[in-house]
C-alpha cells in the first residue's frame, strides 16, 4: 500500500499518513483485508476530502485569524478572503493563487463573476473599487480548482461599521496592577471608544471566563456605546526587565541588604520593590559586587555597586534581568550651577531666539562649596519639559517653553583619600519666542518659523503640535498667559473632533479663543495646519518602488540597475521596501551630494506582501530560481491615513552565476567581487573568466584597482609625464615605464596615493592588509574625503596589536568607516587576498564615479 501525496502536499501530512500504516502493522492488521471485510464499497480519496479553509490572508497581505468558513469584511475596507491555505481529511493543499475563481451572489440565487474573469487580480482591483463609490457590499464564493476537483467557501462584504478596527491604546505591559481603570480603547482613526475609568467594561480571560486585566495574557474587553456592542480582544505584555528603565538612585545612606536595595529601586519610573513597591515579592537580586569586587553589599561603604535584578523563580509576569550600577557617596556636592559664567542657581535661565541665542549644554558648570568645577564629561543632564511634564532630548530646548535641567555630577572617587563624592542640581529654563512689532497682536509659529494663517507640513509619525507656538501680545506689548487670558482650541476639520494631538494626515485648525480680551471684528485667530501624507513614489513620473541603484549617463539620462540576489538554491528574503525621498514640495527626489537619489525604507508594519510574481507572471509563495521577481505590496491599516500608495511592485533579481566561473556565488565575497566587476573596478585574470579570489595580490594589481575606481583608462595624461621611449614617468626605480600597471601607478604617485620606500614601489610583492587601506585612505585624501578617525576606532579589534605604529591612523579610518573590521579583526600584517580588496573597495566607494560608462 503506497500512500501518495500531491505536489501541493506538506512533509508534515506525508508523515502522518505513513505514521497511520505503520501503527496499523505493528498490531499485526491486514489494512486492506479489514476494509474488504467490511462490506463497504471503498472510493479514492482526493485532496478535497473534507476540505476546510485553515489559512487565508485579507487581500491585502495580512493573515486572517478565525472561522475561514464564516468570514465577513468591512465595505470600502479593500479586504476579503484569500485561501492559502487547505486541509482536507487527508492531505493539507497550499493554495494556488492562480486556480481561485471569485463569485458574487445575485438576487436569484446564482453567482457571477467578480470582474471579468474573477480571478485574484480582478478581485483585488474590484473590492478596492468599494472606497470609491461602488456597493461590494453582499455574499461571495472564492472556488479553489486543482487537478479536476473543486473546494469553495463563502463569505460576506458588510456595510461600513465602527466595530471594525477598535483596540486597545498602546501596548499594556504587567505593572502588578489591577489596569481596568487605566486601559483605554480606540478606533481605527485613533479615537477613543471607551475607557476604564468611565466606561462600564468588562474582561475575560482567553478562555471567556470572567477576569481581572492584571497578569500577562490575553483578554476580551467587551463594552458598549450606546450603539454598537464590542468584544475587543488585547494583551498584556510580560514585563521585560531587559528592556526597561530599572535605576538604583546615588545616595549617601549605607545600603547592606536586599531590603534596602529595593526600597530604593525604580522600574520605569515607579517604586518596584520593597514593602510598598507595585512588584514586591516578584522581583530579587541575583547577584551584588561590592566596590571591593567581592560579592554582596558588605557594610554598605562608600563606592559603585555592581547589582543584577531578575524575576523570582517561577514569575510568569516578568522575563528578562537588568544589570545596574549605583553609587553611596561620602559626599553629595553640586551645590551651584552656573550658565556661561552667570551664576543661576534657584533662578531661571532665559534663552532669547530673538537675539540669536542658542542653548548649549557645554556652557553649564556646577560648583560646590569648595570651589570645584564639574563640567562636560563630568556630568550627565536630563532634560524635562515642565509644560508637557516629558522628558526630551537637549535638541528641544530650540523651541519655545520651559524646561527643567536634572543635573547630575557624575560620582568620582578622590585619590588621596578613597572618598566618593556626586550630587544632583536643578536648572530652569525659559526659552522665548521672536518679539513681535507693537502693532501685532497675535502670531504663529510653526518649527521656530513665523507661520502666518496656514501652513502645510508632511507626516512624519511625531506629534506636530510640538512644533507650533503661539505668542499674544496685551495692548502694552506683553506676553499674554494661555491659560489665564486665552485658550488654545484643535480641531480635526475632516472629522470635526476637538483634538489633542496633531500626528495623522489631515487637515487641522489651531483657533485661539481670548478669555480676558477680545480681537477686533474680523481677526487672524486662527492656523490651519495641513498634514500630507508620505508620497511613496513620484505620481508625476510613476514612481518607484526601490532595490534599484539610479545611475545617470552623459546623456543625463536616470537609468535604473537592478540589485542582484546571489543564486543559493534556497529561497531569499524578500528585500525591504525602499523608497525615494521626496523634495519638500513634492516634485522630485531628493539626492544627495553626488547627485545620487535617497531612499528611505519603508516600515514592514506599514505594509503586507500581497504576491510574488515570476517573470512569467506565475505567483510563487517564496522567489528560490533565479530570475527577476515582481513582488506586489498594499499599505496596512495602520499606514493607510499617513501615506500615499503612488507605486506597488518594485522588482529584485536572483542571478544563478557571476560573471567570474571561480567565484562561488555561496561565499560571503561573492556579491562584493560581482559589484567591483560591475563598477569595473576588477577585470579579473586577463584572457580568462577567472578571479582567483582567495590568492593574494600584489601591490601593482592593488594599485590598479585603486585607479580604476578613480576612473581608470578615463583618466588623461597631463598630470604625469609619458614618453615614447622610457614609458611613463612612475618615480620609482624598479618600474618599468611600460608595465602594464605603469599609468596606474604613475598617476597613484602624482596625487599621492602610492608613495613607495627609498625610492622603489616593490610591485611584485604581495601588499599587506594595513598597506592597501592605507592606499584607499591616501585614494580618500586625493578625493578630499578623508575624515580621520579616532585611534580608539581600533579598541573593538580583537587583534588591534596587529597593526604597524605607521598604519594605525590609516587602518582606524578604514575600521570607523566601514571599510575593514567587520568581522571584529584586521590582521594588519598578514596579506590581503583578492576577494577582499575587492570587497574593501566596494565598501569604501559603493558607487561608481566615471560618468562615460554604465555599470556593466
Amino acid at each position: 500500500m503506497t500512500a501518495c501525496v500531491n505536489r501541493k502536499h506538506t512533509k508534515k501530512v506525508a508523515a502522518v499518513v505513513t505514521a497511520s500504516l505503520v501503527g496499523a502493522l505493528s498490531l499485526g492488521v491486514a489494512p486492506v483485508a479489514a476494509v474488504a471485510d467490511t462490506g463497504i464499497e471503498t472510493l479514492a480519496a482526493n485532496w478535497a476530502t473534507g476540505a476546510k479553509v485553515t489559512a487565508a490572508t485579507d487581500g491585502k497581505g495580512a493573515t486572517v485569524t478565525g472561522d475561514l468558513e464564516r468570514k465577513s469584511f468591512t465595505a470600502k475596507s479593500g479586504k476579503f478572503l484569500v485561501p492559502t491555505e487547505i486541509t482536507g481529511t487527508y492531505t493539507t493543499t497550499e493554495v494556488d493563487e492562480d486556480y481561485l475563481r471569485y463569485e458574487k451572489r445575485n438576487t436569484s440565487g446564482g453567482y457571477s463573476l467578480v470582474g471579468a474573469t474573477g480571478s485574484l487580480d480582478d478581485a483585488i482591483a474590484y473590492f478596492a473599487t468599494g472606497s470609491t463609490g461602488t456597493d461590494t457590499t453582499g455574499t461571495y464564493r472564492v472556488t479553489y480548482t486543482y487537478d479536476s476537483e473543486s473546494y469553495d467557501v463563502h463569505f460576506k462584504i458588510s456595510g461600513e461599521g465602527k466595530v471594525e478596527g477598535v483596540t486597545v491604546k498602546g501596548t499594556p505591559t504587567y505593572n502588578g496592577k489591577d489596569q481596568s481603570s487605566t486601559l483605554s480603547f480606540v478606533d481605527a482613526e485613533g479615537y477613543e471608544i471607551a475607557n476604564g475609568a468611565t466606561s462600564s467594561i468588562s474582561y475575560k480571560d482567553a478562555k471567556g471566563d470572567s477576569a481581572v486585566p492584571q497578569n500577562a495574557g490575553d483578554y476580551i474587553a467587551e463594552f458598549s456605546d450606546g450603539t454598537n456592542t464590542y468584544s475587543v480582544p488585547f494583551s498584556i505584555a510580560k514585563l521585560d526587565l531587559s528592556t526597561s528603565t530599572v535605576v538604583v538612585k546615588d545616595t549617601d545612606t549605607a545600603i547592606i541588604s536586599e531590603a534596602d536595595l529595593e526600597d530604593n529601586l525604580y522600574i520605569n519610573g515607579s517604586v518596584a520593590g520593597g514593602a510598598t513597591g507595585t512588584l514586591a515579592g516578584e522581583i530579587e537580586v541575583t547577584k551584588v559586587t561590592n566596590p571591593a569586587g567581592t560579592a554582596g553589599f558588605g557594610s554598605g561603604k562608600a563606592g559603585v555597586y555592581q547589582v543584577t535584578i531578575a524575576p523570582v523563580a517561577n514569575n510568569k509576569n516578568i522575563t528578562g534581568t537588568a544589570s545596574i550600577s549605583y553609587c553611596i557617596v561620602d559626599d553629595m556636592v553640586a551645590d551651584a550651577v552656573e550658565y556661561n559664567r552667570v551664576d543661576y542657581t534657584g533662578s531661571t535661565l532665559k534663552i532669547e531666539l530673538a537675539y540669536g541665542d542658542a542653548f548649549d549644554a557645554s556652557k553649564i558648570v556646577v560648583k560646590d562649596t569648595a570651589g570645584n568645577s564639574y563640567t562636560g564629561d563630568d556630568l550627565e543632564i536630563t532634560y524635562t519639559d515642565t509644560d508637557d511634564n516629558k522628558t526630551v532630548d537637549a535638541s528641544a530646548l530650540a523651541n519655545v517653553g520651559e524646561y527643567e535641567l536634572t543635573i547630575r555630577v557624575k560620582p568620582t572617587q578622590d585619590f588621596a583619600t578613597g572618598a566618593w563624592s556626586g550630587g544632583t542640581i536643578t536648572l530652569d529654563v525659559e526659552v522665548v519666542a521672536v518679539g513681535l512689532d507693537d502693532s501685532e497682536d497675535l502670531a504663529f509659529f510653526v518649527d521656530g518659523e513665523l507661520a502666518g494663517n496656514a501652513e502645510s507640513v508632511t507626516y512624519d509619525g511625531t506629534d506636530q503640535l510640538d512644533k507650533i507656538s503661539v505668542v499674544v501680545k496685551g495692548a502694552d506689548g506683553t506676553d499674554l498667559v494661555e491659560g489665564t487670558d486665552y485658550e488654545i482650541k484643535v480641531t480635526n476639520t475632516d472629522t470635526n473632533r476637538e483634538v489633542d494631538s496633531i500626528v495623522d494626515a489631515g487637515e487641522y485648525e489651531i483657533k485661539v479663543n481670548p478669555l480676558t480680551f477680545s480681537f477686533g471684528s474680523s481677526p487672524n485667530d486662527t492656523l490651519t495646519l495641513t498634514v500630507n501624507p508620505i508620497k511613496i513614489g513620484l505620481a508625476v513620473t510613476g514612481g518607484d518602488l526601490k532595490d534599484f541603484l539610479y545611475r545617470t549617463n552623459t546623456a543625463g539620462t536616470v537609468v535604473l540597475q537592478n540589485d542582484a540576489v546571489a543564486y543559493t538554491g534556497s529561497a531569499v528574503e524578500i528585500p525591504t521596501v525602499k523608497y525615494p525621498v521626496l523634495n519638500e514640495d513634492g516634485t522630485d527626489v531628493k539626492r544627495d551630494k553626488d547627485g545620487n537619489v535617497v531612499y528611505a525604507d519603508l516600515s514592514t508594519d506599514l505594509y503586507n506582501i500581497v504576491s510574488i510574481k515570476d517573470e512569467n507572471t506565475k505567483t510563487v509563495k517564496e522567489a528560490i530560481e533565479e530570475g527577476e521577481y515582481t513582488v506586489k505590496i498594499a499599505l496596512s491599516d495602520a499606514a493607510k491615513s499617513n501615506y500615499q500608495l503612488n507605486d506597488d511592485k518594485f522588482v529584485f533579481e536572483i542571478r544563478e552565476a557571476g560573471h567570474f566561473t571561480d567565484v562561488d556565488s555561496t561565499k560571503w565575497y561573492s556579491v562584493a567581487v560581482e559589484k567591483a566587476y560591475s563598477q569595473w573596478y576588477i577585470n579579473g585574470i586577463s584572457g580568462t573568466n577567472l578571479f582567483a579570489p582567495e590568492a593574494d595580490i600584489t601591490r601593482a594589481d592593488a594599485v590598479c584597482i585603486i585607479y580604476n575606481m578613480a576612473g581608470g583608462d578615463s583618466i588623461g595624461d597631463e598630470d604625469f609625464s609619458f614618453d615614447v621611449d622610457y614609458g611613463y614617468n612612475t618615480g620609482f626605480s624598479d618600474v618599468d615605464g611600460h608595465a602594464y600597471f605603469a599609468k596606474a601607478l604613475a598617476w597613484a604617485r602624482a596625487f599621492g596615493v602610492a608613495n613607495g620606500s627609498n625610492g622603489e614601489f616593490r610591485p611584485y610583492d604581495q601588499i599587506t592588509r594595513e598597506e592597501f587601506a592605507s592606499l584607499l585612505a591616501n585614494y580618500a585624501k586625493a578625493m578630499g574625503k578623508f575624515e580621520a578617525a579616532d585611534a580608539s576606532a581600533l579598541d573593538g579589534m580583537s587583534d588591534a596589536s596587529t597593526v604597524s605604529d605607521w598604519a594605525k591612523d590609516n587602518v582606524a579610518w578604514a575600521v570607523e568607516s566601514g571599510i575593514m573590521g567587520n568581522g571584529g579583526f584586521v590582521a594588519g600584517q598578514s596579506n590581503i587576498i583578492r576577494a577582499e580588496v575587492a570587497a574593501m573597495a566596494v565598501n569604501y566607494q559603493p558607487e561608481m564615479i566615471r560618468t562615460d560608462k554604465l555599470p556593466r
